[in-house]
């Protein structure tokens, strides 16, 4: 990955990669720029009914991601495959949700309709209990119900 896409990683990374290896951060970072160098940017337009998924509970912020490169960012931060959703999300298939605390991402939803199909922290983890907590809350404020499909965990 580092010689198919060389032209496009800055002359900073260039070094770290060189002088450290491929450390987690560098991998990350160049996961990031091959994903940009491969796909053409997203953004996304949202109905009415997904904006209202948006909502700050208890220190946490639900959000929908605005483009594919801030859904792989959140992949990245996540370690998880969120991005390869984004066709899904600009065909309105499915909504991806995702949740903050304290400026780092957290939760990683799926929804269609008033659906939850899978809810996932890092490295496709179940939540918390806090989280499970907070999700509960997010659920009830927005008429939402578990269809979790095992095929799709």
């Amino acid at each position: 990955m580092f010689r198919k896409y060389f032209r496009y990683v800055p002359e900073e990374l260039r070094k770290d990669i060189l002088e450290d290896g491929f450390t987690r951060f560098n991998h990350d970072a160049l996961s990031k720029i091959s994903y940009s160098a491969e796909n053409r940017k997203i953004t996304f337009k949202y109905t009415g009914e997904q904006k209202n998924l948006e909502d700050d509970i208890d220190g946490y912020s639900f959000r929908l991601p605005k483009t594919n490169v801030q859904m792989s960012e959140i992949g990245t931060a996540l370690h998880n495959c969120v991005a390869s959703y984004a066709e899904s999300v600009r065909q309105k298939e499915c909504t991806i949700v995702y949740a903050t605390k304290d400026g780092d991402y957290k939760i990683c939803i799926e929804v269609n309709e008033n659906k939850i199909l899978q809810e996932r922290i890092d490295r496709n983890a179940e939540p918390t209990a806090e989280e499970k907590s907070v999700l509960k809350k997010w659920h009830e404020r927005h008429g939402l119900n578990f269809s979790y499909n095992e095929s799709m965990l």
